[in-house]
């Protein structure tokens, strides 16, 4: 009922916000504190091998309305528990990177684990599609690792056409500059993905 009663106050406020989507840009930047200090580069010559630390994580922070639809109420207070634990592994290492050590002859390239390794170097997170909580690991991440870009996507009316309420959910942090990045979004989504700005974000470090 009340989803009914708000509709005509919506409709105004969707006409006006359609239009201004032409001049968004596709991701915010969070820039490193300035005592922020990069890792050195890479040499390969000097330093055959080095570890690179990722997580990636579902997060499922979903707006306050489709958080209680799809029971997971509370996006703020999860958003702060998981920075919290994402902060327990952004402790520096020896290498400037992660703290493991070089791969020998014949192993291989990576492994997964479950826990949050230490020594992160790139935090990548889906599905945060609520700005508020976004802005709630930004503010945790940031100081600790680095330039962040969160609030990913194309809004509005997309070509098909298609029309997109929600962002990407996508957001990275990056211990290491971020050079270029560019986001695409996908040109295919059916039932509530389409109502997504779902797509794949690329970033230079």
């Amino acid at each position: 009922l009340l989803l009914l009663a708000g509709l005509p106050l919506a409709l105004p406020g969707l006409l006006l916000w359609l239009p201004l989507q032409a001049w968004r840009r596709p991701f915010c930047y969070r820039p490193p504190p300035e005592c922020w200090t990069p890792p050195a580069p890479w040499r390969p010559s000097a330093e055959p091998a080095r570890c690179f630390g990722f997580l990636s994580a579902n997060l499922c922070l979903l707006p306050d309305g489709l958080a209680r639809f799809n029971n997971l109420r509370h996006s703020q207070r999860r958003a702060e528990a998981m920075g919290a634990v994402l902060l327990a592994g952004l402790r520096p290492s020896r290498y400037g990177t992660t703290g493991c050590s070089p791969p020998g002859p014949g192993t291989p390239g990576g492994s997964l684990i479950a826990a949050v390794p230490a020594g992160l170097d790139f935090v990548c997170l889906q599905e945060v599609f609520d700005l508020r909580a976004a802005q709630r690991l930004v503010r945790r991440l940031a100081p600790y690792l680095g330039p962040v870009l969160y609030d990913v996507g194309s809004f509005g009316l997309q070509p098909g056409p298609h029309l997109k309420l929600l962002g990407s959910g996508l957001l990275l942090a990056s211990r290491y500059p971020l050079l270029r990045a560019a986001f695409r979004c996908f040109p295919h989504a059916r039932r509530e993905d389409a109502l997504a700005s779902k797509g794949l974000l690329s970033a230079q470090v």
